[in-house]
């Protein structure tokens, strides 16, 4: 039968809550996706028979600690689980298959393995720590111990009468709410300040950016098309817009290398559609730019990362000798700074190339 699960813990404030009730079926499903096997549901059932092990991610945020975990049984057929284990994902990969005969040792009423495929699904994820266990979790690869094994002790009976159980434990910290003095921040960030995640938005979408720097210098007179300078990005979407990310923070090196395919990451708080308009803003108030270090693009590819095979794609790129051209700061004489008027500052779109 379908398992279903509530997580119970305290948000950054100190409030005691409970989460939404996820049923373990569909969460199971969307981790491994469609298991072929001998049965429908293979990556559940397998995972769900006796002595298996199953895991899955679920969404959740603003979590201080976890303080429990409830399970319900929609349906008739009891089930004991040995332990459950939750941790902060940092990342995760996408599903990776492989040819291996995957036998369950119980059997049907043929004799035969009630469970068995030719193809393995596994995901790589990452993740902090464990911040919530109750009881033993067993390794997920391998067979774990049976009622006849010398070391197997009974688990924790869940009774199929589609009542909730809540079972209590006391969780690791997970977050911790940071107070930010925003006048810090009022007129000036630094470099460092601007990596902090701040929380203003959720990350719903990202996109891998490859920006594929122009030229191969091997001769002395060849083009130096790489560039040390600061340089933002911005997606313009049919329905919006990302925030400007600057990539240096996320390159080798923190500079644009001449003939270097650069990769790059920018999120958006939801799906804005179609991919229309790429833009690239070098820093023109940096004090280490140079402005006659310059930028020369041949293309920029744009992914958007998905769980699905089809991933969508856009690449920006010129047919001419030149690719998409060169992207510099714009130059200001430096006897402005002894007139009276000063310098004066720029529009966007006048230091930005689209």
């Amino acid at each position: 039968n379908d398992v279903y699960m509530k997580l119970h813990y305290l948000t950054l404030k100190d409030k005691e809550v409970e989460s939404q009730e996820y049923n373990i079926h569909d969460y199971i499903t969307q981790f491994y996706g469609e298991w072929p096997g001998n049965v429908e549901d293979f990556a559940y059932l397998y995972g769900m028979r006796q002595g298996g092990t199953v895991q899955f991610i679920v969404p959740l945020e603003g979590v201080k600690e976890f303080t429990g975990i409830s399970f319900r049984i929609a349906g008739e057929d009891e089930w004991q689980f040995s332990g459950v284990s939750i941790a902060k994902v940092k990342s995760y990969d996408s599903r990776h298959a492989d040819w291996d005969e995957i036998v369950s040792d119980e059997l049907d009423a043929q004799g035969k393995p009630k469970y068995l495929s030719h193809v393995r699904y596994t995901r790589n994820v990452t993740t902090d720590s464990v911040s919530f266990q109750i009881g033993k979790v067993y390794d997920p690869m391998k067979e774990n111990p049976r009622p006849e094994d010398d070391n197997w002790k009974a688990g924790t009976l869940v009774q199929g009468d589609n009542t909730e159980t809540t079972y209590r434990a006391t969780g690791e910290v997970v977050d911790r709410r940071e107070v930010v003095d925003w006048r810090d921040y009022m007129d000036y960030m630094t470099y460092e300040d601007a990596k902090q995640d701040f929380g203003f938005a959720k990350q719903r979408c990202n996109y891998k950016v490859t920006v594929k720097v122009a030229g191969d210098k091997v001769n002395e007179d060849d083009d130096d098309c790489g560039s040390k300078n600061l340089f933002y990005f911005q997606l313009l979407f049919e329905n919006g817009k990302s925030g400007c990310v600057l990539a240096n923070q996320q390159i080798i090196g923190d500079a644009f290398r001449t003939g270097a395919q650069v990769e790059f990451n920018i999120p958006t708080n939801m799906d804005y559609g179609e991919l229309q308009q790429i833009t690239v803003i070098p820093d023109a108030q940096d004090e280490n730019g140079d402005i006659y270090d310059k930028l020369k693009i041949e293309y920029i590819k744009v992914e958007l990362e998905t769980d699905g095979a089809i991933c969508p794609t856009w690449t920006a790129r010129s047919a001419g000798a030149d690719g998409l051209g060169w992207v510099e700061i714009p130059y200001e004489d430096p006897g402005v700074s002894t007139t009276t008027g000063n310098y004066t500052g720029h529009a966007e779109s006048e230091i930005s190339t689209t």
